[in-house]
């Protein structure tokens, strides 16, 4: 059986990918606001350009969800403190193989 993940932001207009390495919305993967969502005549709609991630157990699957977390544009409005700027797709797919 095989799990994979994947974590990506949407901050209008763009795109990207959350990375390590600091907070708050400044830690943008390298593909930041390059990434496309595109449409496949027989797989759907997909981002092209996104890293898929192989995890093997929920630790790795929080680790991965605490990235975005970490990675999300937050600012101040009238009723929240920290509203978000951002919406998170975070994804899972199960794979299962016969022998």
């Amino acid at each position: 059986m095989a799990h994979l993940a994947s974590n990506l932001a949407v901050v209008s207009p763009s795109i990207f990918i959350p990375s390590p390495g600091g907070g708050g919305g400044a830690s943008k993967g390298p593909n930041s606001g390059k990434l496309r969502v595109r449409e496949h005549p027989n797989h759907g709609v997909y981002v092209e350009g996104l890293t898929v991630v192989a995890v093997s157990d929920y630790t790795e699957v929080g680790q991965l969800m605490a990235l975005g977390g970490r990675a999300r544009t937050v600012a101040s409005t009238n009723m929240n403190d920290t509203s978000s700027r951002s919406h998170a797709i975070f994804t899972v797919s199960v794979f299962s193989f016969r022998a």
